[in-house]
């Protein structure tokens, strides 16, 4: 910067005349060399430059010396807040404005112009002014999306979904500002700001500030009793039978918070007629599927069977799984006359699976079968899937002995003291991967809740390893910290996007960038369990 500022200073020095325009361009070189940057500084000296280049070569001397051709010819010049907002925009979009189209990054330009214009001409009004005008803009457009004035975390997701330009201008400009307050820097504060441009912190910066704020944009968020009240207003008896209409099961069903509100404060009766509902959902999905594949690959349909996973070793009455993973078994008969299921490969079924899924549930025009299964947290699995773990497949081969375990996962028997896991990264990354899958698509309570899975896991299979007389590694301090951080987290309704944001800035204060980063060390300290891991090698089979 010093260096930059020093070159600016030597060529407005030596080659512009005194006179007015040095005046005004040496007050714009004073007043704005913090703001403008080592490379601001730098454009500013090449424009400088540039115009007593362009004086000489086309007028002279004379044209050079004139007052009146400078004040011309540095009009743009003195209009930096446009071109200083041209370099921040471009070292923003040197690291990510993907997806955009011309229109998005013209808009967010703008954005970024209308920050650097507040900060340079309204010094006297804050950040929060300026967030709320951007704010203002687009709440009429999450009320067009909601269909109404009460907002869900689910809600703002969809709007970034489907109003992903507009929702990239307002944190992008609103970033930007509060980075320029930090930094005094446009070229700076346009890289932090390029940091943190993923969808997940978007939606998560945007669920803050609407809250914060909903009583002056007359916006009403729900609370773990609207989310029942609601479920109970839409029960129904048909046939003598407690249902609740498909359209609303669906809505639910897009909000893993609202299920585990369900789950966690739902009575029994309202968990029953909920799983039972979604069920009626489930079993046609699963009787076409069958048809499907009983008609396609010539199988017996009393052969096949979809069969859902359901997180191993837990107790109660009813136990609702916020999302359904499931795969394909055929029965088939060994060379001995055992009969045994084994998986049907996820690449014969899935597409069709989720075509079936969305022609049930009335999938809208427009959207891809995929997304819309994978938006109502529909995860069509086999053993070779990212979220899969030999240490929770019911049924494993010894590939030495030729033993067959079946139907009680080893984690179980690892939680309990009798053994150790078949492969401790295997099981680091299946939980690194959930909580980035949750993390993707911007359902950060979610993302807690996987969190929370893989830190009690991991918990649960030191104090194994101790009990069995294990000398096991730490964890390290840094990771215990943030492991307490993450049980702190709600992960029903009650997950107020403000607390969410105070444990975020709890991991930052750990030198965690955000949850991903934790899940990545969390898989290391499973990995540093590899020693005890079972000499045998063992492979899933069904």
């Amino acid at each position: 910067w010093v260096k930059a500022y020093e070159e600016c200073l030597y060529v407005l020095n030596n080659y512009v005349p005194k006179g007015e325009p040095y005046n005004k361009l040496s007050d714009l070189l004073e007043r704005r060399k913090m703001t403008l940057g080592a490379e601001g500084l730098t454009e500013l000296r090449n424009r400088m430059w540039r115009v007593a280049s362009e004086l000489i070569l086309a007028e002279g001397a004379e044209g050079y010396k004139s007052e009146e051709r400078w004040a011309n010819a540095i009009t743009v010049t003195l209009e930096w807040t446009e071109w200083a907002g041209d370099l921040a925009f471009n070292a923003l979009a040197a690291f990510y404005l993907k997806g955009l189209g011309a229109t998005g990054a013209g808009m967010v330009k703008a954005g970024m112009i209308e920050a650097l214009n507040f900060y340079i001409y309204e010094p006297e009004k804050g950040w929060d002014e300026f967030a709320d005008r951007q704010y203002q803009k687009i709440v009429p457009l999450l009320i067009d999306v909601t269909k109404g004035r009460l907002i869900s975390v689910e809600n703002i997701q969809t709007f970034v979904v489907k109003n992903k330009v507009a929702a990239w201008v307002v944190f992008i400009s609103c970033e930007f500002l509060y980075n320029l307050y930090q930094t005094k820097s446009v070229v700076e504060a346009a890289k932090i700001t390029a940091q943190q441009l993923r969808d997940e912190f978007i939606m998560r910066k945007l669920t803050t500030q609407l809250q914060k704020n909903a009583l002056k944009y007359n916006l009403q968020f729900t609370t773990p009793d609207e989310v029942l009240n609601d479920l109970l207003k839409n029960i129904k008896t048909v046939n003598g039978e407690d249902i609740i209409d498909p359209a609303k099961v669906m809505e639910i069903m897009r909000d893993p918070a609202k299920v585990r509100t369900i789950k966690n404060h739902g009575t029994e009766y309202m968990k029953k007629v909920f799983e039972g509902s979604r069920n009626k959902i489930y079993e046609k999905h699963d009787a076409e599927l069958k048809k499907y594949l009983s008609d396609t690959y010539k199988l017996n349909p009393d052969e096949v069977k979809i069969d859902e996973f359901r997180t191993p070793g837990k107790d109660g009455k009813i136990n609702l799984n916020t999302d359904r993973d499931y795969r394909v078994l055929r029965k088939v008969t060994t060379a001995n006359g055992t009969t045994v299921w084994i998986e049907l490969q996820t690449p014969n079924w899935k597409n069709k699976s989720y075509e079936i899924f969305g022609e049930i549930t009335g999938k809208p025009h427009g959207i891809e079968a995929t997304e819309w299964a994978e938006r109502h947290l529909q995860r069509g699995t086999d053993r070779f899937d990212a979220e899969a773990s030999k240490d929770y497949a019911d049924n494993v081969f010894n590939e030495r002995t030729g033993e067959v375990r079946r139907n009680k996962p080893n984690i179980v028997k690892v939680k309990e003291g009798k053994g150790t896991l078949i492969d401790s990264e295997g099981l680091g990354k299946m939980y690194e991967n959930k909580i980035n899958n949750a993390l993707e698509p911007g359902t950060v309570p979610e993302a807690y809740a996987q969190a929370q899975k893989g830190v009690h896991t991991l918990e649960e299979v030191h104090k194994s390893y101790r009990d069995q007389g294990l000398e096991v590694p730490e964890i390290p301090e840094k990771l215990q910290k943030a492991m307490k951080v993450i049980e702190k987290a709600k992960t029903d309704a009650n997950a107020n996007p403000y607390e969410l944001e105070q444990l975020h800035k709890q991991l930052n204060d750990l030198d965690y960038k955000d949850l991903s980063d934790v899940g990545k060390d969390m898989a290391k300290s499973f990995k540093d369990l590899k020693d005890f891991d079972q000499k045998d090698s063992w492979s899933v089979v069904h």
